[in-house]
Parts: structure tokens; C-alpha cells; sequence
């Protein structure tokens, strides 16, 4: 597949190598290579290795946009850090805490402004575990949790698999911006409702939240003894000139009842290392968090996140303020294409994250049609849009977080199926 995508120059990124380094020890010059398609083929990588699987598709050069992981290496320091541990050469228990909180709390207030206390932090292995346990914590089995679709499929996962009913107050469409409908949000919470469930920025629709669209929210909310849960793991994946609101700073968010999730894992491609952050400013209600975790078998994440976590959140920086730009890029570029040359498709406006809202609406065709063509015809792997319950018939989510060759590749394919 890789001799088959075309080069693309793109904004002068070059290549870092990556070399070890001491825990105190800054890399080097922040310089970047998001242009080299690495082959991911054969490694065990969902994205690559589950397409016969999960989509069917069998052809050698289908390419993947499905999955939210990234076609880049992380900052330099990660490999490192990791190494370093390597040739260490112990793999013991790891405990919580020390310089991973540090590094957490120190990134929440460096890039937003938010200051936390390492003790409102509690380790989980991934932001999907942290909504199951959240649910187990704060709903009772056969009560109900509300979200709002569409909406990354596994948060309704997490509520089923706990023994308690999905209840969904749709997101609404006001002059093609998506909004929360606040009377059906009132309407959907009742006294058998435990958590209320918020993503932002929102997967798929790749919107971030205004300030006062998340204080309307929370004021629904708290008008009802519920936890609200807000996953925030697309935080540090917002494009100028949108900014991303922490809805636990908001003057009228209510601590004792703010559940935060957030990750290094998005922003800097280390799903697989397994780590990601629940932050809980209320001593009663982190209690009840740890409890439902432990009780669950939950009791230490794997060692390699948090040190990777640790390493990306100390000198990531650089490398991120090289990322959004490439990823703006593409994002252009992709919204271009498909304007010029299959208008038919609409590429929703994406505000953060790197997953675009692709409307197939404007092509007459059912998702069955839709579906078989991105697949059999373009030889491309993208999500469903019904994946994403009420609101996503008609849509695909692409994963545009790649080489700019690779992208067009993918573009020039679904044209041609659908042309």
C-alpha cells in the first residue's frame, strides 16, 4: 500500500529521530515528520489487521479511516521513555501517582487553564473503562443514564452492559450547527436517572462546545440530583479559532457532581498503551468511583501508559503545536476535495477532534448503498453513521488524522464510488 500513495509536500515538516534521554532531559529541536506513511500492516493494529473482520473489506490496498488512532508516531520523548524502561528490564506492579499525576496536572493548567489537585486523579486503563465504571458507581442497575446522539457508540455500551436503560435526548440541527436540545434533556431525566453522560468535544459530529452551550447544560442538569459525566478525551484536538471549555471551570458547574475524563491517548496516538485520567474534585464521589473500579477488578493500569502519559504531557508540547496545523490541513483539504468534486457529500464543519461528519444524505442512497460503495467499490474502511444511534443515518465518520498522501489516496477512491 505504501508505493501506492503519492507523495504530498506539505508546510515544511521534517524528520526527528528519536534517541533516548534522561527523565530531566528536553528533546531537541521541535521538528516533525507527519508526511512518511508507516506500514502498520501484520503488527496486530486493530485499524489495519481487523478490516476482513469487522468490515469485510479483503482487498490488500484497502485503506482504513475508521478507528481513532492516528497514522503518526507520537513526541520523541514517549519512545524514549519507554526504551529507557526496556533496558531497564523490570515489569512489576505499577503504582499510581508520583510523576504521571504531576505531569497530568501540570498539562491541565499549562494548555487550559485548569488547576488540579493530584488528588482529584484516579488512573483508569482507558476512557471506555472509565464510562463503565462511572455507570456502575452512580446509577443503580435498572435505573437510567441520558446521553445525547449521535454519540460515539460505546458510551451506550457502558450503560447496557451495566444494567441500566439508555435514555436519549437528541442532539438538534439550529442554522447547521448541532445543538443541545435543553427542553428534551429536562424532559428525558426523572428520579430513576443516575448520570447524565456529555461529550466534548462531541464524537462524531467533531463540534466543540461553546461556554454557554455547556452552561446551559450543566444548568439542566443540576436542576436534578444526577452525576454528569463529561468525557473530554478530544480536549487538546480544537482548531482556531474555537477553544476548548473545561466544564468543570464553569462558575456555575457543581464539583460534587462533575465526573472529568481525559487522556493523553488522542492527543498523542497511545491508545494501545492503556491509560487514561478520571478526574474528581469531590472527595465522597472519587470515593465512590475507586470503590466501583476496584470492585470491578480494576486495581493498576498497565505500567508503559502512564510512563508514555508522563513523557507526551512533560515535552509534548512542540509536537502538538505541529500536529493541529497538519491536521487543519487536512481537514481543508479534505472539505475541498469534496465540495469540488462530489458535492453530493457534506463535509460538516469540524470544529476538534480528527474525525470528520461526512453527509452521504445528498447522494439518494440508502446506508446499505452507501455503505457497499465506501467499502467494496472505494476499498475503504469508515464507521457508520447509524453506529452512532438516532441522528447518524446517512452519515460516515472518516479519520482523517494521517499522511496528507495517504488522505487524497482515500478522497480520489470515494469520488470515484460515488461519482
Amino acid at each position: 500500500m505504501v508505493d501506492r500513495l503519492p507523495p504530498v509536500h506539505h508546510c515544511g515538516t521534517r524528520v526527528t529521530r528519536m534517541t533516548a534521554l534522561s527523565r530531566d532531559e528536553v528533546p531537541g529541536p521541535a521538528v516533525f515528520d507527519f508526511d512518511t506513511v508507516i506500514d502498520r500492516r501484520g503488527r496486530a493494529a486493530k485499524k489495519w489487521d481487523a478490516l476482513a473482520d469487522q468490515f469485510g473489506i479483503h482487498d490488500a490496498d484497502a485503506i482504513p479511516f475508521w478507528v481513532a488512532d492516528m497514522e503518526f508516531r507520537p513526541p520523541p520523548a514517549v519512545g524514549a521513555a519507554l526504551q529507557e524502561a526496556v533496558d531497564h528490564g523490570i515489569f512489576g506492579y505499577h503504582t499510581s501517582g508520583g510523576p504521571h499525576h504531576d505531569a497530568v496536572a501540570n498539562w491541565m493548567q499549562r494548555r487550559h487553564g485548569w488547576t488540579v489537585d493530584t488528588d482529584w486523579i484516579v488512573d483508569t486503563p482507558g476512557i471506555v473503562a472509565a464510562l463503565h465504571v462511572s455507570v456502575r458507581a452512580f446509577c443503580q442497575p435498572g435505573g437510567n443514564v441520558v446521553i445525547q446522539t449521535p454519540l460515539y457508540h460505546p458510551f451506550a455500551w457502558s450503560i447496557r452492559n451495566s444494567g441500566c436503560e439508555v435514555v436519549n435526548a437528541p442532539l438538534s440541527i439550529t442554522d447547521g450547527r448541532y445543538t443541545f436540545d435543553l427542553a428534551a434533556l429536562e424532559a428525558s431525566i426523572d428520579d430513576q436517572t443516575g448520570v447524565v453522560m456529555l461529550c466534548s468535544p462531541h464524537n462524531p459530529i467533531g463540534q466543540v462546545w461553546t461556554a454557554d452551550e455547556l452552561a446551559g447544560f450543566l444548568d439542566t442538569c443540576h436542576r436534578h440530583d444526577v452525576v454528569i459525566v463529561v468525557d473530554e478525551i478530544h480536549h487538546d484536538l480544537v482548531f482556531a479559532p474555537h477553544e476548548h471549555t473545561v466544564a468543570a471551570m464553569l462558575d456555575n458547574a457543581d464539583l460534587s457532581r462533575i465526573v472529568t475524563l481525559t487522556a493523553a491517548s488522542k492527543t498523542f496516538n497511545l491508545a494501545g498503551l492503556k491509560s487514561g485520567n478520571v478526574i474528581i474534585a469531590d472527595p465522597d464521589l472519587r470515593a465512590r468511583y475507586v470503590e466501583a473500579q476496584e470492585n470491578g477488578g480494576t486495581f493498576s493500569t498497565n505500567m508503559f501508559g502512564p510512563m508514555a502519559a508522563t513523557a507526551a504531557y512533560t515535552h509534548g508540547d512542540e509536537w502538538l503545536d505541529a500536529l493541529l496545523p497538519y491536521l487543519v490541513a487536512n481537514r481543508d483539504l479534505m472539505c475541498d476535495m469534496l465540495a469540488q468534486e462530489l458535492p453530493a457529500v457534506t463535509c460538516r464543519p469540524v470544529e476538534g477532534t480528527y474525525l470528520a461528519w461526512l453527509d452521504f444524505n445528498g447522494t439518494g442512497l440508502t446506508q446499505a448503498e452507501i455503505t457497499e460503495r465506501a467499502r467494496h467499490r472505494a476499498r475503504l474502511a469508515l464507521n457508520d453513521g447509524p453506529l452512532f444511534g438516532a441522528g447518524g443515518e446517512g452519515f460516515m465518520r472518516m479519520n482523517f488524522a494521517c499522511p496528507q498522501s495517504m488522505l487524497v489516496t482515500g478522497l480520489e477512491r470515494l469520488i470515484e464510488a460515488f461519482a
